[in-house]
Formats: structure tokens, C-alpha cells, sequence
């Protein structure tokens, strides 16, 4: 499984060494202490964006914390959303892993870009997809995060959501996919059936980890049970190794999907 870490950093990028004022205020903004961060911001001494080596700024500091009080405090003083860490990610993308909804909502209507994308291809979206955010999902989506962006790695958020077991999501994205198929319907044939670099697909994924309800949503929307990974396996032995009579009885059924 996958996953995105605050502390994960890149070398090549060098920033302007900490002062000790800088220290105390993504000290309070990681503590979600707004009366200092408020303190700090005032006398002059701090940037709102100051950096750690690793590029976070306070900001961010507290978009990951989920401190909504001191995101606004800072938003309010000039903070700048957009800006990001080593490792490409910003403030929204660690609201988003989060899980931090109000956060996520502020910094989208203080200029956050939606569809900014982390060294490894990831964005907002496919971080709150992974985790299950489906209401997250839902705003980044209504705001113009792009459900077909895929990682370097080939996988995209409905193949993160589907490995994970987050049938909400899985509903929400095919729900998304299926509204535009009088324009794209190949595009989103395509997301459905969509392969990682080693060759899984969603089907594939949620079959292995014994998802039934993920694989059912993923067979209802016209997902291919016999797309053969790079390692010769496809989801139809996963299901027939595994042993799932509710899914067996159905696979003829979608056999030539």
C-alpha cells in the first residue's frame, strides 16, 4: 500500500537556514497554538512563509496538523496556499491526506491549486481517495481536480480507492466517469480497465484484497475480469482462488465485458 509521508524530502532544494523566531512559529503552527502563531505573525520578526529544510512552511505545518484557526490566522496575514514542499506536496494535498474537510475547503477558496501534483505524480484527490475522504473527493472534484491524473507508477485515484476497500469513493468516481460519457465514454472505459506499470487493474487490486463490494461496483461499471497482469494473473483466478460464491456465480456474467 501506498503511502505519502509528511517528513519524506528530496535533495537539490536549499532554503535559508531557521531562525529561532521561525522555529517558534512552525513550532505553534504544528500545535495548532494560534495565539502564539498570531503573536509570532505580528512582530515583525517571522515571514508567513518561512521554510524548514524540507520546504514546509507554516502553512502547510498546520494544514497537516488540522488546525483550522491557525490556517485561517495565516491565510489571513498573507500566507501563500500554493507553494509546496521538497517532495511536491502543499498545504491542500496534506489537508487532504488528513482528512481535514474544512481545511480542504479554505484553502481551495484562498487559491490552492487542485490539481498540483507531488514528485511521484500524486495529487490531493488520489491522497483522499487512498484514504477514503469520499466527501473530500467530492469537493476537490466539484472544484476541478482531475479524476484521470495517474501517478508515475500508472495508478489513479479510482485504482488507489478500489486497492484500498473504499467502496464510497469507487461509487463516486464511477458515478463521475459514467456523467460524462456522452463526451468521453473511451476516457472513461479506459479509467475503469486502467493498468499500473506491473500490469493490475482496479478489478485486479480489489479482487486480491477481498473487496467484494468494490469488485461487484467495478464489474457493474463494465471493468474486464480477464485482463491479464504482467505476472499472468487475472482478477477471475483471484476470485476463483479466494473462493467468493457471491462473486463466482456472477463472473460468467461479465465475462465478455
Amino acid at each position: 500500500m501506498r503511502r505519502w509521508c509528511v517528513s519524506r524530502s528530496l535533495p537539490s532544494m536549499s532554503y535559508k537556514k531557521e531562525s529561532l523566531s521561525d522555529v517558534r512559529l512552525h513550532s505553534a503552527a504544528r500545535q495548532g497554538n494560534v495565539m502564539d502563531l498570531r503573536h509570532l505573525l505580528e512582530s515583525g520578526k517571522v515571514h508567513t512563509d518561512s521554510r524548514d529544510k524540507e520546504g514546509t512552511t507554516p502553512l502547510m505545518m498546520a494544514s497537516a496538523g488540522g488546525h483550522l484557526e491557525c490556517c485561517r490566522e495565516l491565510i489571513k496575514q498573507g500566507a501563500d496556499p500554493t507553494l509546496r514542499r521538497k517532495t511536491g506536496a502543499g498545504s491542500l494535498f496534506l489537508a487532504a491526506q488528513g482528512g481535514f474537510r474544512d481545511i480542504v475547503n479554505l484553502l481551495i477558496r484562498a487559491g490552492a491549486p487542485v490539481n498540483a501534483r507531488c514528485k511521484d505524480g500524486g495529487t490531493a484527490l488520489m491522497v483522499a481517495a487512498q484514504q477514503g475522504y469520499a466527501e473530500i473527493c467530492l469537493e476537490l472534484i466539484n472544484s476541478g481536480a482531475n479524476i484521470h491524473y495517474q501517478m508515475k507508477d500508472g495508478a489513479t485515484c479510482l485504482f488507489l480507492a478500489a486497492q484500498n476497500g473504499h467502496a464510497k469513493v469507487v461509487s463516486l468516481i464511477l458515478a463521475i466517469a459514467d456523467s460524462a460519457k456522452d463526451s468521453s465514454a473511451l476516457l472513461a472505459e479506459e479509467m475503469i480497465n486502467i493498468r499500473r506499470l506491473d500490469g493490475a487493474t482496479p478489478l485486479y487490486m480489489s479482487a486480491q484484497m477481498g473487496f467484494d463490494y468494490v469488485v461487484r461496483l467495478l464489474l457493474s461499471a463494465g471493468a474486464n475480469p480477464n485482463i491479464v497482469r504482467n505476472v499472468r494473473d487475472s482478477p477471475i483466478r483471484l476470485l476463483v482462488h479466494h473462493q467468493y460464491p457471491s462473486l463466482l456465480s456472477r463472473r460468467m456474467e461479465y465475462r465478455h465485458c
